[in-house]
Formats: structure tokens, sequence, C-alpha cells
């Protein structure tokens, strides 16, 4: 089979023909784009379609930039992951034993404060400290270091330790630091509906769909972005145009890698396969590869760096109809064959 930016097009229109796919999505090497292009409706009641610059919540994708923001402001002498975090949040408990880096690699053992069900702070947009208020008095599941568990709250607890080493809010940090030097014009920090208009996320009920309630993050989640922007994004983190090489290395190859850190829980597969970086996994069968999925409620999300082939697979959808996970297979098969 040989594989064309025409016949992957084409596949990915059937999908949408089927309801199978709506979102966009971006394939390319290190030539340049091979496809970019959206599928299905942004918006079904207007009928607006997705294109390659259709901006979506982006959900756990966050976590990368929240990292790299860290990985910057060290460069910058104004913290660095072997702190603990008592230097940032002095009232914090534990604060004295969880570093930065035990929050960047999901090792503090501060147990995940999202879970299945929508939370009320999830659906308005509440200050930082409200997050944090969630969950601060929660007893840690394990002695930092010990063992790995995936927590939002850790990277809830990132934004804050931006926001107090620079004295300026994450959001502004975010942009500073990494949209505006790479020209991400379309992505930015998620705080209204009317930010990523006219994208609008749906859900499945009852074999239909429905409108997705709006949910908001700090830090975890709560960024938007396109394809496009993800593309820029892909491009500059094999240069040093935001951190040195050697701030990289740490970030996407300094992992996790011990039998120690495998949680009990429904995550340990993950950690069984992939190496632990900031912000990243590491597939262990394909080390080349670097990745991150993200979904929130109407929103998934997944970036695939093939790093040896200098190739990208981006899908960015708005809708959980999606067959996302056998569509990124499909794709990522006839990417690696191109």
């Amino acid at each position: 089979m040989e594989y064309t930016a025409d016949y992957l097009d084409a596949y990915l229109m059937e999908q949408a023909s089927k309801n199978h796919f709506h979102g966009s999505i971006l394939l390319a090497d290190r030539n340049g784009v091979i496809l970019s292009k959206g599928y299905g409706y942004s918006n079904y009641k207007d009928k607006i379609k997705n294109g390659p610059a259709s901006r979506y919540q982006i959900a756990s994708l966050t976590k990368q930039f929240t990292a790299l923001a860290v990985m910057q402001l060290q460069e910058k002498g104004l913290l660095n992951t072997t702190d603990p975090i008592r230097f940032y949040l002095p009232d914090y408990p534990n604060g004295d034993r969880i570093t930065i880096k035990h929050l960047l690699s999901h090792t503090s053992g501060i147990p995940d404060f999202l879970g299945e069900e929508l939370l009320d702070i999830e659906l308005e947009l509440s200050p930082l400290d409200r997050y944090i208020s969630r969950f601060i008095e929660e007893p840690l599941e394990f002695n930092p270091g010990q063992r790995f568990n995936y927590s939002n709250s850790g990277y809830i607890l990132l934004a804050k330790i931006i926001e107090t080493a620079t004295g300026d809010s994450y959001a502004n940090n975010i942009q500073q630091l990494i949209f505006d030097p790479l020209g991400m014009e379309n992505s930015g920090f998620f705080t209204s509906p009317e930010d990523i208009f006219p994208t609008v996320g749906y859900l499945a009920l009852n074999r239909g769909t429905v409108q997705a309630p709006i949910i908001y993050g700090h830090g975890e989640s709560g960024l938007y972005s396109t394809v496009e922007d993800l593309y820029l994004w892909d491009r500059a983190l094999y240069t040093e145009k935001l951190v040195t090489k050697k701030a990289l290395k740490e970030a996407l190859y300094s992992c996790i890698n011990k039998p120690a850190f495998v949680s009990d829980g429904p995550l340990h597969a993950l950690a069984q396969n992939n190496w632990i970086g900031y912000g990243w996994f590491i597939n262990k069968q394909n080390k080349y590869k670097i990745w991150h999925d993200g979904e929130v409620h109407g929103f998934i999300s997944s970036i695939n760096r093939y790093m040896d082939q200098k190739k990208v697979l981006i899908m960015l959808s708005n809708c959980n109809l999606s067959k996302a996970d056998d569509i990124l297979a499909y794709l990522e098969s006839a990417l690696l064959k191109m």
C-alpha cells in the first residue's frame, strides 16, 4: 500500500461521513506538512465546518506547555526542578518533601482531584487557589518519588509555582514565554466560550449528540490551540528557540524508568509501557516516539512525535463520538510508511 496525502484525506472524509470523526488532522515529516485539514463540523447548528485553523480545547496537552515554562524559568534562574515546593507554596502540606520534579513526573503522591464526575469548579472560571483548595488537605497516596500515579493536581500546583516565581499569571507566562515567540496566534488560555468560538464540543447521549458543558482548567488543562499552531510547537522542540538542548534533554529524556515507579491503579499499563517525561510520555517499544493525549468533555486531543524521522501526527477533535484510537492507529501506521 502506497499512502499519499490524497489517500489519507479520502480516508478521513469517509470517517467523517460515517460520523466517526469531527475535527482537524495534521501530518508532517522533516520536509514539511503532508496533510492539514478539518473534517466534519465545528458547529452542527450553524453548519460551520472544521478547518486546519479551527480552535479546540487541548485538555491535557496543556501539561507540556506548563512543563516547558518551568524549564524556561529554571534557565532564567527563577526556580529549579530540584527545589522543594515549600519555597513557592510555604503552606502546602509535605512541601519540604515534594519537589518540582515530583510534580512534573507525576511522582509526588498528591492524589488526582479530577474524577469521572464533573466538579462545580470545572464549570466556571475559578481562581487558581480554589482549585488547590479541593485537594490541599488530602493525604499523600505514597511517599514522594516512590511511585508514579498520573495527577492533574500536580500540574495545577505547577501553574501556581509559575505565578509565584514570576509575579505574573499563568496565562500571561504561557503567552509570553511560548505562544508569542513561536507565533502561535490561534492559541491561548481558555477563559470563555468566545475564546474558541465557533468550535463547539459534543458528547454522545442516547445515540445522539448534545453540546458539551464548558470545562475550565489551570495548568493541567485550560489551553486551546489548532493543529497548525501545534505544528509550530513541534518544530520548535527540535531547536533551542525556547530552551537549551540541556533543558530539552531533561524534559524529554531524563525519564522515570524504574519498577518502583508503577501505579497499582488503572494507569498501571501506562506506567509499564512508557517512560515518563515532563508533560510527555516516551514509548518504550519505540524510544523515538514522544506523545501525549488529552480529553475533556466534548474534546479529544493527541500529539505524536516520531523523533528519528522528524514526523508528527496531530489530532484535535470536538466530538467524543470520534473513533480517535482507531483513526490514530491507522494514521500512525500510514505516516511511518510514508
